[in-house]
């Protein structure tokens, strides 16, 4: 297991352990410019984005900022730095930019989950379907791979073909290997109740569902 995905793992289990649910590794469908989001959990204070990394910098700010709108709240998670680090310029001036972007700060120090700031939270937020899936709560936070690496938009569309006057099952077991491709054509089945799924043999399939 890499770095960062032990980081990920002690914060998985620090919230698990107050029995919140944690999804690892989690992206929307439709939403592919947000990229994943290395943790999502479900609190009584609403959805929260946890984005991991080993050290604080743009790139995970930058990364943790595009979720601001869609969560309640929305946390950077480091270990925690040196004492002459967090005593300089830079680190200072990182809170400074967090407080700004209403993003907050979580550091990890052995085993312990340590919560140096906390954001003013998002009372409403943008509705995308943000949801925690069984493949995330399976998933291994800060898998390179992902379980929703981003999908080409070819792909898409060739999925769509599919179902446009689709009159007997097709078979798209090669276009969903990936679970990007799952999760997005589930949400494309529930969008569309006539259609549904169904898997033979190994192989996923979709039809024109039967009239009751």
């Amino acid at each position: 297991m890499n770095p960062e995905a032990q980081l990920a793992a002690i914060i998985v289990r620090h919230f698990r352990s107050k029995g919140l649910r944690v999804g690892c590794e989690v992206q929307v469908p439709g939403y592919d410019e947000l990229g994943r989001a290395d943790l999502v959990l479900h609190s009584p204070a609403g959805w929260w984005t946890i984005h991991t990394k080993l050290h604080l910098g743009l790139d995970v700010i930058s990364q943790a900022f595009k979720w601001v709108p869609y969560c309640h709240r929305t946390y950077i998670a480091v270990p925690q730095p040196e004492q002459s680090r967090q005593d300089s310029h830079t680190w200072r001036y990182a809170l400074h930019v967090l407080a700004r972007d209403n993003i907050g700060l979580f550091v990890v120090r052995g085993r312990e989950v340590i919560e140096i700031a906390r954001p003013r939270g998002c009372n409403e937020p943008g509705a995308i379907g943000l949801e925690i899936l069984p493949e995330h709560e399976t998933a291994v936070a800060g898998n390179d791979a992902g379980v929703f690496p981003h999908a080409r938009s070819g792909v898409k569309a060739e999925l769509l073909a599919k179902l446009e006057g689709i009159g007997r099952p097709v078979k798209i077991g090669k276009l969903t290997n990936d679970r990007v491709l799952q999760g997005w054509l589930k949400n494309q089945l529930d969008a569309h109740p006539h259609f549904e799924a169904l898997r033979l043999s190994g192989q996923w399939f979709v039809r024109r569902r039967e009239a009751a």
